[in-house]
């Protein structure tokens, strides 16, 4: 498997900031090798623990990771999208300690070889 780093570019505006009752957008997604990097409009929740980012394949989700800082806009994490699979990602934000999903971002695919 070759590194992949094309990146895919939300159609949504990376300034964008999102609000209490708004969903996140996630702005860019890449791989490279066995690393998936992801990017997101910053977010102003209130209670804001941080984040979970979902690796999705179809209708399931394969993996979760945490990113525990509220501040963040972006992470990398360790996933192999391997050659025949189809996978998108998602974020969505931890509040008091919960994941909500009803804030996640919708399903943005990632590129790889």
């Amino acid at each position: 498997m070759s590194d992949h780093d094309t990146q895919h570019t939300a159609s949504h505006a990376a300034d964008a900031h999102a609000a209490a009752d708004t969903p996140m957008v996630v702005t860019t997604t890449a791989s490279k090798a066995n690393v998936v990097h992801v990017q997101w409009a910053p977010a102003s929740y209130k209670n804001c623990d941080g984040y979970v980012i979902g690796i999705i394949t179809g209708a399931t989700r394969l993996t979760n990771f945490q990113v525990l800082d509220p501040k963040a806009t972006g992470d990398q994490v360790q996933f192999t999208c391997e050659a025949d699979g189809v996978y998108s990602v998602v974020v969505e934000p931890i509040i008091r300690g919960r994941p909500r999903d009803a804030l996640s971002s919708a399903p943005v695919g990632i590129p790889y070889p």
